[in-house]
């Protein structure tokens, strides 16, 4: 054996050497650091988007709200005046509260308004999954009518899968504005 041969081999072990050195200090340290870097940034973005989505739902369950414990909404489960619906559920309203549809249901779960207004299109869709009646599994979109001021149970939120994918809803129980009468029905608002 010569010099050479002993220094390609002696450089071969020092290559290889220095090698897995290198990718055990990438292994075992860098890549520890660059998964806990990632973890962290995933977890901050998810954080933004549930702080995104309760505003959300905190805006629809508020504007739900408002139009459930209304006179003027208690009044219509009563006599289904037309102006109510006119005055109240135009295209400029969707487009302004930045909704997609209103739904109105009696105690019985019967669809007694409903429109679904896709307010950035400014165009009018079919929402099939909201006939409560035909989709029987829909209905734990409503709230409990029967339940006590007490526990929140007047209200429901959440999200619903259609056919054209999820959709926010917020629905409440309709009541007159001074919280008193009998539950009449349901209002639910829903949001693409």
């Amino acid at each position: 054996m010569t010099l050479r041969f002993f220094v390609i081999i002696g450089t071969l072990i020092l290559m290889c050497f220095v090698t897995s050195l290198l990718v055990g200090y990438r292994y075992f340290f860098s890549l520890p650091t660059i998964n806990t870097s990632i973890e962290d940034y995933q977890n901050r973005e998810l954080l933004s988007l549930k702080i995104a989505l309760d505003r959300e739902f905190i805006f629809l369950e508020t504007l739900n709200y408002d139009y459930a414990v209304w006179d003027d909404t208690y009044n219509y489960m009563a006599d289904f005046d037309v102006e109510y619906v006119d005055s109240n559920f135009v295209g400029d309203t969707f487009y302004s509260l930045k909704i997609d549809g209103v739904f109105i249901y009696d105690i019985n779960f019967n669809m007694v308004f409903g429109q679904a207004y896709n307010y950035i299109k400014h165009t009018e869709f079919d929402a099939p999954d909201l006939d409560l009646q035909v989709n029987k599994l829909n209905r734990a979109i409503i709230p409990n009518s029967k339940a006590s001021e007490d526990d929140n149970s007047l209200s429901h939120s959440g999200f619903l899968q259609t056919a054209d994918g999820p959709v926010m809803f917020a629905s409440h129980v309709i009541k007159r504005t001074d919280k008193t009468g009998e539950p009449v029905g349901s209002i639910v608002f829903i949001k693409k």
